[in-house]
């Protein structure tokens, strides 16, 4: 079940999905199960796309072939995605690269469902979310009708995920105090992210 009759690529891809997931352990998550649910579930959905779809599973330096495609390029680096943060992100295999971007979406969805669980008012739990977490997506597909989005503006939109790198690092290396500190002084976490890239702190 887990990596048995898996092709070399395949289990090392596995054991990355395994290392990403190991900070749910804790929370009792099983690692395994799940990194293998997921595995093979993201495996399904790019399988879907057409007949070359093994072939690309396995591509790396996708981004290459992105920064040469002006409308993938042109709307990211609007919004201060670089060329070379669109390489460093697509460097792996597609589908690690698939299966990373399903575990972030996973993780955003656990918040959601522990608030739901405890009863909190979802609106206001999203809006705190976005005030203090990143949250990776389409800025393109800010919906400023929707309620949750009121007290918002498009600088609070979502960020794309080639900047996941980048606002790691930052993460990690800035003191929780002084993450906390800027984000007082902005209307969500992606704000902040926003105007650091401008000031060239990010």
């Amino acid at each position: 079940m887990f990596g048995f009759g898996m092709t070399p690529i395949d289990k090392a891809i596995l054991v990355q999905t395994e290392q990403m997931l190991s900070v749910y352990s804790q929370l009792g998550m099983n690692v395994k199960n799940t990194a293998r649910k997921i595995f093979d579930e993201v495996r399904k959905d790019l399988l879907g796309h057409g007949p070359d779809a093994v072939q690309r599973l396995y591509l790396e330096d996708l981004g290459h072939r992105f920064v040469e495609n002006p409308s993938y390029l042109k709307p990211r680096e609007r919004d201060s995605v670089t060329i070379e943060d669109i390489i460093e992100y697509w460097k792996p295999p597609a589908l690690l690269v698939a299966i990373s971007a399903r575990i972030v979406t996973m993780q955003q969805f656990m918040e959601l469902d522990a608030a739901r669980q405890q009863g909190k008012d979802l609106t206001e739990f999203m809006r705190h979310y976005r005030r203090h977490s990143p949250i990776f997506g389409d800025p393109e597909s800010w919906d400023a009708t929707l309620p949750v989005n009121a007290v918002f503006t498009k600088d609070d939109a979502d960020i794309y995920i080639e900047l996941f790198s980048r606002v790691s690092e930052w993460r990690q290396k800035t003191p929780l105090t002084d993450q906390h500190s800027l984000m007082e002084r902005h209307t969500s976490f992606n704000a902040m992210v926003r105007a650091l890239i401008k000031q060239g702190a990010l």
